[in-house]
């Protein structure tokens, strides 16, 4: 039980890692010069820079958090790994506020990019929570036994 829960738990951050730099590549089409540049220099430098540290530490707490609480049914951890990640954006989403306003200036429009590049990234974890937890990592039922 406790390798499955593993395994969901890093198959949500490597997919929620795709989602995000896929998002952040077709944000930067427009602006880049070619496409492989949108995606493998522009998009990724941005996803870095506005929500990599923050990534890190929710794949941290989502680890720490679905082995911790491992014997539950599958909706309490993915309840659980939503709230994660919705307070991780919130906090993040805070900070790039708070650097906004202090700063002035064009730290406004900086503050705008971060609120997409946050949105993208709760977009892409909550979408590869649900779909880890509820398809690639659901409990089939078993095959065989008769219902009285």
């Amino acid at each position: 039980m406790p390798g499955r829960v593993l395994a969901g738990t890093l198959t949500t951050i490597v997919l929620t890692a795709v989602l995000l730099f896929l998002g952040a590549g077709l944000l930067a089409l427009g602006a880049a010069a070619s496409p492989g540049a949108a995606f493998l220099d522009d998009g990724p430098r941005a996803v870095l820079t506005f929500v990599g540290l923050p990534f890190a530490i929710w794949a941290v707490v989502l680890v720490l958090v679905d082995v911790l609480v491992r014997n539950r049914t599958v909706t309490v951890r993915l309840l659980i790994g939503m709230g994660v990640t919705l307070i991780v954006a919130a906090l993040t989403l805070g900070f790039w506020v708070v650097f906004g306003l202090s700063q002035g200036g064009w730290a406004a429009f900086v503050m705008a990019i971060a609120a997409v590049y946050v949105a993208l990234f709760c977009v892409a974890g909550l979408v590869s929570l649900a779909l880890a937890h509820l398809v690639l990592f659901r409990r089939r039922p078993a095959v065989g036994v008769a219902a009285a």
